[in-house]
């Protein structure tokens, strides 16, 4: 989300959103396989760079832009300002670790200049099967 966000507007300045402002949509599938539960999320975010493909399992490694985030040495109580959500390089590492402990994996497809499929395969607990649900957000 953060990357379809800082896709969208212009690049040399910090771009100002309204309620209005019309972004790209993230598409979400739950998708029902024989022995797993599939989870894919498409992006129009830009992708990432082929360069930076292998790194994006590392901790600490982050594709977000960070001098547009402005990390605060003050406590929150303390702050006017908010910590970021995206740029310290644990999401994807921590969600793939997730998926295995469960019996599956995160694989991540990328195209830089368009954007980036995640799918998330879960291994089924029991024999039960439900419809697949398809999300536009």
């Amino acid at each position: 989300m953060r990357a379809t966000i800082e896709s969208t507007g212009s690049q040399d300045e910090i771009p100002r959103y309204t309620c209005d402002t019309e972004f790209p949509p993230i598409e979400i599938m739950i998708e029902d396989a024989e022995d797993s539960a599939i989870i894919k999320v498409i992006d129009k975010g830009g992708g990432i760079a082929p360069c930076n493909m292998d790194k994006i399992w590392s901790f600490l490694f982050t594709t977000a832009d960070t001098s547009r985030i402005d990390y605060i040495a003050v406590p929150v109580p303390y702050s006017r300002m908010e910590p970021p959500m995206a740029g310290y390089g644990y999401g994807l590492p921590l969600s793939r670790m997730y998926c295995q402990f469960f019996g599956g994996d995160l694989r991540v497809e990328s195209t830089e200049g368009v954007g980036t499929n995640a799918t998330c395969v879960l291994k089924r607990l029991d024999n039960s099967k439900e419809n697949p649900i398809i999300l536009r957000c």
